[in-house]
């Protein structure tokens, strides 16, 4: 029978260490863990829906979306008058966003010991725009925004409008993992939400949930926008959205944390076995067999696909974590990659008391 499920659709606590902090500097144990994320979703949910916003209306902003796009924006920061060149580029970049969708804004300077130059070449080559590749660059004079669920159409218009102005290097796709992606991750900030007309940003703490603050201070309503700001813990834990990239050996609090938000009782995932039966197969091969061929798992069979799974779970992160409100059925996704050819959806069904992952769909 079908359930209906609770879903935090992302939680960060890849950069974000306060849920670590807490919980190794008062001894929580797992079930506090979980009574404390459930307990601030729950508080999340009807601040958001004060200001006019839907959790679930934000689904594509905080998740990856196999059918759109990921762009870095780049330009040289020298080639503005003023030190605050960021707000220079949102007012470029906001008026150009699509209206009707939603999307992560992140930003941020190359923050990296490490040459641009040799990991650029490294990474896209010609892929990149070639504007950024005309001429050597310093890399601490590069400004970046990343812009998630992305159509072709946006893209193009981004690109065609900020051409225009001389700062303008062009564009990075990162749609698929790379050392450019993976690098980012790390560097940039998250700056808000954008949600069709709406703004959505973190607030500091002690202010009441109800107020509306415009920390990051750009200039939204100027472009038609309206702000919203909800708590910045709140913001941080579950309106964050998460740049792709392997998980590090011995990193693993994200994905830990991300378990223990659907169960008092989690067990490591990279303990688990994956499980596809025949039966689940056999119905991936009649109705998701594009999905399949896409992956280059068309020719696989179960215990070969369960393996080619059990590898992707050590390189990303897992989202869309469900948990059926009148039953025992706990869920998630994570993003299956074929090179830079395709990405798919696969959905597992989590039994940590069997230390199991039963495949169930695949798109």
């Amino acid at each position: 029978m079908p359930y209906d499920f609770d879903v935090i659709y992302t939680l960060e606590a890849r950069s974000n260490f306060m849920l670590d902090v807490i919980t190794t500097r008062y001894g929580l144990s797992e079930k506090r863990v979980f009574n404390e994320i459930q307990s601030a979703i729950a508080q999340l949910r009807p601040t958001l829906d004060s200001k006019g916003v839907q959790y679930a209306d934000l689904k594509r902003a905080l998740v990856p979306n196999i059918d759109r796009e990921e762009r870095a924006f780049v330009f040289d920061w020298t080639k503005f008058s003023t030190s605050w060149y960021g707000r220079e580029v949102l007012r470029m970049i906001l008026p150009l966003l699509e209206k009707g969708s939603s999307r992560s804004v992140l930003v941020g300077d190359w923050a990296s010991k490490y040459g641009f130059n040799g990991i650029f070449q490294e990474s896209f080559g010609e892929v990149a725009a070639g504007s950024l590749l005309d001429e050597p660059r310093a890399a601490d004079t590069l400004y970046f925004v990343y812009l998630n669920n992305l159509t072709s159409a946006a893209i193009t218009r981004l690109d065609a409008e900020l051409s225009k102005h001389v700062a303008y290097l062009g564009s990075i796709d990162l749609t698929y993992t790379s050392l450019m992606k993976a690098m980012l991750s790390t560097m940039l900030v998250r700056a808000f939400i954008q949600h069709r007309t709406t703004i959505i940003q973190g607030h500091e703490d002690d202010q009441p949930d109800s107020e509306d603050v415009n920390l990051v201070g750009y200039d939204f309503e100027q472009f038609g926008y309206t702000n919203r700001s909800v708590p910045g813990w709140l913001y941080g834990w579950f309106l964050s959205y998460k740049i792709e990239r392997p998980v590090l050996p011995d990193d693993d609090s994200d994905t830990r944390f991300s378990l223990n938000a659907m169960t008092a009782t989690p067990y490591p995932i990279a303990q688990c076995v994956v499980e596809l039966d025949e039966r689940k197969l056999e119905y991936l091969q009649r109705e998701k067999a594009g999905s399949l061929r896409i992956a280059n798992f068309e020719a696989l069979s179960a215990e070969q696909i369960a393996a080619q799974i059990r590898a992707k779970l050590a390189m990303n992160y897992i989202y869309h974590l469900a948990r059926a409100t009148d039953a025992g059925t706990l869920k998630f996704n994570i993003i299956i990659e074929n090179g830079t050819v395709a990405r798919n959806t696969c959905a597992l069904e989590y039994r940590p008391q069997e230390q199991l992952l039963k495949v169930i769909t695949f798109f």
